[in-house]
């Protein structure tokens, strides 16, 4: 059954709110939107949680605990800042409350999400063709260097291969449901767009989200069938199909190829973030260094510092910029 332009442009408007919401999920990959978008979407979860009428679902109780923890490590580490009330916003949209039609939103938003990540593999593909890549243009003034790995419309190549990962395996899903539905003719027509988000996470260079979407998508294949007979038939045709493809993933790996090779656990920057991240537990095992802080000791402070440096920064400014229109307004408005 096929859809009418009519009946395309009706779901369109219902979903609305959700395709805004993603939208907003997407303005810290694309440079051309505002990177505050992202809050948007806390703001309004946090609004329909409470529109729909929900109740105390049942892991409130978990999410009211996390709060606390979070709220004393931060108290006793003194790096009680403005980010523990996003992250509160994040519990209540997603922990706190339940309802079936809150349950409802959040499918439907989901949906679009995945269909964002979806779009993000064939858009900078095209962008590859075309030699767009926004990098070029971002980190010119660090050097050559830094103009190697290729971020298309996005605003750095890490991200780009995260989001593509994530449109393979949304690109498998919808491979083995048209299978089971039309047959292996019809799903056919996904190959080439598995085949994009592939080489897309390859020519963004990243390796754990190359590694992680084969393995995910494998893992979704034995899931949704319950059959490893079933299963082993759909990995052994991509299988197939990917030998052929082969030639052209080992030429756009080229810069996976160059990457320095990992000798030890701090000879590349995800084991050091780790061994950062260890050392920290061993500092304070037990209450932690408080939410969304990095660092040990005095250069943990120094950083917290730096921050409520800024906050009060803003705060005078706003104070000023506000002060200013004040008296702007009163010198235009009133009678001389």
């Amino acid at each position: 059954m096929t859809l009418s332009i009519s009946e395309i442009k009706k779901n369109l408007v219902s979903y609305k709110l959700e395709i805004f919401l993603t939208v907003c999920l997407f303005s810290n990959l694309y440079p051309d939107l505002p990177s505050w978008g992202y809050y948007i979407i806390l703001l309004v979860m946090f609004i329909l949680a409470q529109q729909y009428g929900s109740g105390k679902g049942k892991r409130a109780k978990l999410a009211i605990g996390m709060l606390v923890v979070v709220v004393f490590s931060s108290t006793v580490n003194l790096t009680l800042t403005l980010r523990v009330a996003q992250f509160a916003l994040v519990f209540i949209g997603t922990l706190m409350f339940s309802s079936f039609k809150f349950y409802r939103f959040k499918v439907r938003m989901l949906r679009c999400f995945m269909w964002g990540f979806a779009l993000t593999a064939p858009i900078n593909y095209y962008a590859h063709v075309k030699g767009i890549n926004y990098q070029l243009y971002n980190w010119r003034h660090l050097g050559e260097t830094f103009t190697l790995d290729f971020s298309g419309f996005t605003v750095h190549p890490m991200w780009l291969s995260a989001a593509c990962a994530i449109a393979t395996i949304f690109f498998v899903y919808q491979m083995i449901l048209i299978w089971q539905r039309k047959g292996v003719i019809w799903s056919l027509m996904m190959l080439p767009l598995i085949y994009v988000s592939v080489m897309v996470t390859i020519w963004g260079a990243s390796r754990s989200a190359l590694g992680i979407s084969v393995g995910a998508a494998l893992l979704l294949v034995y899931l949704i069938n319950q059959n490893l007979t079933r299963a082993f038939g759909i990995v052994a045709f991509i299988a197939v199909i990917s030998v052929f493809l082969m030639p052209k993933f080992v030429e756009g790996a080229t810069r996976m190829q160059n990457k320095k090779e990992v000798k030890s656990l701090t000879d590349n920057s995800r084991g050091s973030l780790w061994m950062a991240r260890v050392e920290e537990f061993t500092t304070s095992p037990l209450w932690g260094i408080g939410f969304s802080a990095t660092g040990i000791g005095r250069s943990c402070r120094n950083r917290l510092r730096m921050a409520f440096y800024s906050v009060a920064s803003w705060i005078v400014r706003s104070y000023i910029s506000y002060s200013t229109c004040e008296a702007c307004y009163t010198t235009f408005t009133l009678p001389s």
